[in-house]
């Protein structure tokens, strides 16, 4: 169903019913909210994790529902997996270790957990959990990814050392033979996650679209930041249903090009075999929302096109119809 409706890609916070018939009468056939608050508190009340305790009695999944259901639209939300702050309190040690000497920090808002540790499977009860009480057509992920180039915690080093023989390697350095297999250790526990979480979620609702962002190279300047290192393992481009990547362009162009975008897409689209996908034109955020012109817009949505993409409106920061 994502295919034909193109859910939009930015998400409301707890909307109004007047938010949901302004996303109809503009001609958008699904609505994407948040299900989860950012610090990962449940929306509802939950028996997996803690309430988002400025809710009061209010449930406002169940008003989204009755709203979309009024106005006949399809309904995904918005979870960001790695930020919960009620588990990190209870687990500091579950939370991603950049550095094998890294000081944690008391728990706070954007600290990441490791979705290898046991809150992988917390996060997938939480999913399964809203799906089973509310129906929801889809999970929009913002933050299915690493986090980092190797990640410290306990779980992946007790786990990494059972399955290997052999500790953590200290860096980032692919003439390191014990790095090449910790990345192909890494990627093989990534997809396993996947899959599990995937077969829990189709279990109670089979038509739900997993489309995660963030997957591969579509940020392919942060392979910058890990020094080489890769985000996902790509076959998780092939797992989901509808992977949703935002794309980034050289900006202003005679800075840079598009090249590199364009292999991207292409590359992509070739693991999808056919199967449609989402590259985000990226206008809208990253510090390039108000300077790009409407032709370099269009330029954007045609090179996706002729890349084998299905454009995204890329709504980041604006309400439905802007």
């Amino acid at each position: 169903w994502a295919y034909e409706c193109r859910p939009e890609t930015g998400a409301a916070y707890c909307p109004g019913e007047d938010y949901i018939r302004q996303v109809k009468e503009v001609g958008e056939t699904a609505v994407c909210t948040w299900g989860l608050s950012m610090n990962g508190y449940a929306l509802q009340h939950s028996k997996v994790t803690k309430r988002d305790p400025e809710l009061g009695d209010k449930d406002p999944l169940a008003d989204i529902k009755r709203w979309v259901d009024k106005y006949g639209l399809r309904w995904h939300v918005y979870y960001t997996p790695p930020h919960d702050t009620y588990w990190i309190q209870q687990h500091p040690e579950w939370r991603v270790l950049k550095s094998p000497d890294e000081k944690l920090d008391p728990p706070g808002r954007w600290q990441m957990m490791c979705l290898m540790s046991p809150y992988g499977d917390i996060v997938i009860d939480k999913l399964v959990e809203i799906v089973r009480e509310y129906g929801v057509d889809g999970f929009n992920f913002d933050g299915w990814n690493y986090i980092c180039p190797i990640c410290y915690c306990v779980s992946c080093k007790d786990n990494y050392r059972k399955a290997m023989g052999a500790d953590l390697p200290p860096k980032v350095d692919f003439s390191d033979p014990n790095y090449r297999k910790y990345i192909r250790w890494r990627d093989q526990q990534k997809i396993d996650w996947a899959i599990r979480m995937q077969r829990a979620v189709k279990a109670v609702k089979p038509d739900v679209c997993l489309m995660p962002w963030w997957v591969g190279p579509g940020r392919w300047w942060g392979m910058e930041e890990g020094k080489g290192f890769k985000w996902e393992p790509e076959l998780v481009n092939v797992i989901a249903d509808f992977p949703c990547l935002e794309m980034f362009w050289d900006w202003p162009l005679d800075e840079g090009g598009t090249i590199m975008p364009d292999f991207c897409m292409r590359y992509i689209t070739g693991l999808r075999k056919g199967r449609p996908w989402c590259p985000s034109p990226s206008w809208g955020a990253h510090g390039q929302s108000g300077v790009i012109p409407r032709i370099e817009m269009r330029f954007r949505v045609a090179e996706i096109i002729a890349n084998g993409g299905i454009p995204g409106p890329n709504m980041w920061w604006g309400a439905a119809g802007k």
